[in-house]
C-alpha cells in the first residue's frame, strides 16, 4: 500500500519542517532533567538516618513520583486549553496527540528549563511551601506566567 503524495507532504511539513519530533524529544529529555533537579532538593533527599547502613555512600531520594506528576500537570494546564485537556483527560498523553503544535512544545521546553534553572541557582530551595516563599509549590505558579 502506497501513501498519497499529499499525505506524505503533510507529514513532512507537520513533523520535520516544524521540528515537532526534535522538540518533542527535547521536551521529554528536559523533563527527565527537571525530575533530577527535583530529586536534588534538600527536602527530597533522605537523611543519613533514613538510609540503610549498607548504602551510606549513596544518596537516596524520597519517592518523588507524585511531585513529577504535579509539575507535569501544572505545565500541561498552562500550555493547553481547558477543552483540549478535557478531551484527552488524565489517562492519555496529550503530548502525543494531534492538537500539539510547535508553539506548545517550545513553551514546554522553555518552562522546563526555567524550573530546572530556578532549582539549580537556588531560587527554589525545597518542594513544600515555606515562610521564605522559596518552595517549588510557592514559585511554580509564578514561573508559569
Amino acid at each position: 500500500m502506497q501513501l498519497s503524495t499529499k499525505f506524505q507532504v503533510h507529514v513532512i511539513n507537520k513533523f520535520i519542517e516544524n521540528d515537532i519530533l526534535v522538540n518533542h524529544d527535547m521536551g521529554g529529555m528536559l523533563f527527565k532533567e527537571l525530575n533530577k533537579a527535583i530529586d536534588s532538593l534538600p527536602d527530597r533527599i533522605n537523611s543519613v538516618e533514613e538510609q540503610s547502613a549498607t548504602d551510606t555512600n549513596l544518596i537516596h531520594t524520597k519517592n518523588n513520583q507524585g511531585i513529577y506528576i504535579y509539575v507535569a500537570k501544572a505545565i500541561r494546564s498552562f500550555i493547553f486549553t481547558p477543552s483540549d485537556l478535557y478531551k484527552y483527560g488524565d489517562n492519555q498523553n496529550i503530548w502525543n496527540s494531534e492538537c500539539v503544535e510547535p508553539k506548545h512544545l517550545s513553551k514546554r521546553i522553555e518552562i522546563e528549563k526555567r524550573i530546572s534553572e530556578a532549582i539549580e541557582f537556588g531560587f527554589i530551595t525545597e518542594y513544600y511551601e515555606n515562610d521564605n516563599k522559596t518552595g517549588l509549590k510557592d514559585i511554580l505558579p509564578r514561573l508559569l506566567k
